[in-house]
């Protein structure tokens, strides 16, 4: 499993951390976190990436600052 945590990160440069990370620095793996934190601004950014290159993905119940990504 692979980790990126976007604590930090603006929302301008979300899709363009995303597209880095998912396609030339950790290409390859079953599951990745994406952690968002409390931002819903951040986690619709990021599920709206995921969805948009149909990876299947969840937000557990227990800590909706994370989301779960597998292939």
């Amino acid at each position: 499993m692979s980790t990126l945590d976007l604590h930090g990160t603006k929302h301008a440069e979300v899709e363009d951390k995303l597209t880095r990370y998912f396609f030339w620095d950790q290409p390859g793996h079953k599951h990745y976190t994406v952690i968002t934190g409390d931002s819903p601004k951040m986690r619709t950014l990021v599920t709206e990436w995921l969805k948009k290159y149909e990876y299947k993905y969840w937000i557990p119940s227990h800590n909706p600052g994370e989301i779960q990504i597998s292939e």
